[in-house]
């Protein structure tokens, strides 16, 4: 009955709900615009992440150290979430087991010096995900130079965290030849032997890095040590006043081939004597000569040049002649020292090994394949000695051996460094 009331002219709808029915169908038109206008917005807000500045790294890369990442600059819609992964960098970079979160604790170690770190930074939202990588940061360096001090013989340094073996070089003869040896080190200390005396020698340590490192650095430091000179030869010929500086100087040993030099005059001038006896011509073999005469002459040599308080049986008696004859020698220095029981002479005889020599065209029963003899493995001149001549060893050990060169060690290259020999 409502609709009754009301009609359609040319001027629109009339009647009693001709206004209601109007501004319905408005309302429904703009709400449908509205929800279009929104749904277009909504789909503009909504963007994949894109890096606009690239991520960055802040911190020490020294071993034991923490690095930060910053994710840099991104847009997108919704805001990013992050996540890192940490990169070890040489020639290129490969990803760090676990190394994910905005902070990384470097090892302690240096094992990895002079490579770098990178970090890979990934963002995600609902629209999609990008990632990014930093710049590499600085190297991570090689370990810093020990402080070396001396103490007595002992070389001392500081300890570098991270590090568990240093290299220890002793170098002699710095400004000649410069003959360097190397010792792995697992402590902070080391204690050389004595088999330097006389000589100037720079200690350098070094931390090691990586087991594929040719040459790890030096440190900066190097400490000197001055080993004592504890004695000359010859040293009564140059005269008296020589021997007042020389012994003002804490030399106070003359080495003095009977014969050859005076006794009696280094005696005066106030040197122990270490003295040369038994000496032969260096053209005659030793198989010329007999044993038992040579022990006697020994003992002469002995008796008539008082104050001799150490004595060497001869002068590199190891190749008299051009001939190696090491139990020969062992016989005449047995023979020597049974001489010197008898007529109660106490003096030390010292028995005179100069170390290897080549053996490959001789009979010796030390002669290894390489045709050198090798004291310092126990083949060698001594060994042949001693294995030739009964009681000979005892003999040794009772008084003692000398060897040539006296302080140069590595001068004689057959001799495998010299003092290598002794032990």
């Amino acid at each position: 009955m409502g609709s009754a009331n009301v009609k359609y002219t040319r001027r629109g709808w009339t009647g009693v709900n001709a206004g209601t029915r109007g501004l319905a169908l408005l309302a429904a038109t703009l709400a449908a615009v509205g929800a279009m206008l929104a749904a277009a917005t909504a789909a503009l807000a909504v963007s994949p992440p894109v890096n606009t500045v690239a991520p960055t790294i802040s911190g020490s890369t020294v071993p034991g150290h923490t690095l930060t990442a910053n994710h840099g600059t991104w847009t997108g819609s919704p805001t990013p979430t992050y996540a890192y992964q940490w990169q070890l960098c040489a020639a290129s970079c490969s990803n760090i087991a676990g190394a994910t979160s905005a902070t990384y604790s470097t090892p302690l170690t240096y094992a990895n010096a002079e490579r770098k770190f990178a970090v890979k930074v990934t963002a995600t939202n609902s629209a999609g995900v990008a990632s990014a990588t930093s710049a590499q940061s600085a190297a991570i360096p090689e370990p810093p130079a020990p402080t070396v001090t001396l103490s007595g013989r002992t070389v001392t340094w500081s300890a570098i965290p991270g590090v568990t073996q240093y290299v220890v070089a002793d170098v002699r003869h710095p400004e000649t030849a410069r003959e360097t040896s190397y010792f792995n080190v697992t402590g902070t200390s080391y204690t050389p032997s004595l088999e330097f005396p006389g000589e100037h020698v720079d200690y350098g340590i070094r931390a090691f890095t990586r087991s594929n490192d040719p040459d790890p650095p030096w440190g900066a430091n190097e400490a000197t040590l001055n080993w004592p000179i504890v004695g000359i030869n010859a040293g009564a010929g140059w005269g008296s006043d020589a021997a007042d500086t020389i012994l003002d100087g804490h030399v106070n040993w003359d080495r003095v081939e009977v014969g050859a030099g005076s006794v009696a005059d280094s005696v005066d001038d106030g040197f122990n004597v270490l003295g040369v006896v038994g000496n032969t011509d260096d053209g005659t073999p030793l198989s010329s000569i007999n044993a038992t005469t040579w022990g006697a002459t020994v003992v002469d040599q002995l008796e008539d040049n008082p104050g001799i308080s150490i004595a060497e049986a001869g002068n590199e008696m190891y190749f008299k002649g051009g001939v190696a004859d090491p139990v020969k020698y062992g016989q005449m220095y047995l023979a020597a020292v049974t001489a010197m029981a008898t007529a109660g002479i106490h003096t030390k005889l010292l028995f005179n090994m100069w170390g290897d020599f080549y053996c490959g065209d001789s009979s010796f029963i030390s002669c290894p394949s390489n045709g050198w003899s090798q004291d310092s493995g126990g083949r060698g001149w001594l060994a042949d000695a001693v294995a030739g001549v009964p009681g000979l060893a005892a003999a040794i050990e009772a008084n003692g051996v000398s060897t040539h060169p006296y302080g140069a060690v590595g001068t004689n290259g057959a001799d495998e460094e010299g003092t290598g020999a002794v032990a």
